[in-house]
């Protein structure tokens, strides 16, 4: 089930939003999770606030697929493998990984339509998943990939893997019919 919050910092204040469409990527595939990504068109607009903001495409990192550095996560997944989920929106900063160092690390094949995380005792986990992180430049913040998967939460050597959304916004484009996502 989709549910869609906007404003939650903690499970007892926000409001959830009903969703008018529901779009997985048309190449999504589930044993690979190439692809993981799909937009959710809300039945209406979110007023913008100080608990409410928009998070920028990627535009300047197009074509940019073996970037490092670190990006924000945030979520209210569990707080450890098998754990419990918190009462309050958690985050954490991870270090992005070149794609090369995370296939060999998971042993798996890793493409350019994703990017890869590794920060010692921090991850994303299960209930984050669909979530974004995001990436601070100059000011404002761009949504840099979504979270798809990994094995168990914050496990040595074991990067978290996510859909790396540069390669998506001609697809968020041609979807959403909006092409002014902070394109400058």
């Amino acid at each position: 089930m989709v549910k869609v919050t906007a404003g939650v910092l903690n499970k007892r204040s926000g409001r959830v939003i009903n969703f008018k469409s529901f779009r997985v990527h048309g190449s999504y595939n589930s044993k690979t999770h190439l692809h993981d990504v799909a937009l959710i068109e809300l039945q209406e607009d979110l007023q913008f606030s100080s608990t409410i903001s928009p998070a920028c495409l990627p535009y300047i990192w197009a074509g940019q697929t073996d970037t490092t550095g670190q990006v924000l996560g945030s979520g209210w997944g569990v707080l450890k493998e098998n754990g419990n989920s918190p009462d309050v929106l958690m985050k954490v900063i991870l270090d992005v990984i070149p794609n090369n160092q995370c296939q060999q690390k998971l042993r798996s094949r890793i493409d350019s339509t994703q990017v890869c995380t590794l920060t010692p005792k921090k991850d994303t986990c299960q209930g984050d998943s669909g979530g974004s992180i995001d990436a601070s430049y100059n000011g404002k913040f761009y949504a840099f990939g979504i979270v798809s998967w990994g094995y168990g939460c914050a496990r040595d050597n074991s990067p978290g893997v996510y859909a790396r959304i540069s390669e998506y916004t001609s697809w968020i484009e041609q979807n959403t019919g909006v092409t002014s996502f902070c394109k400058s």
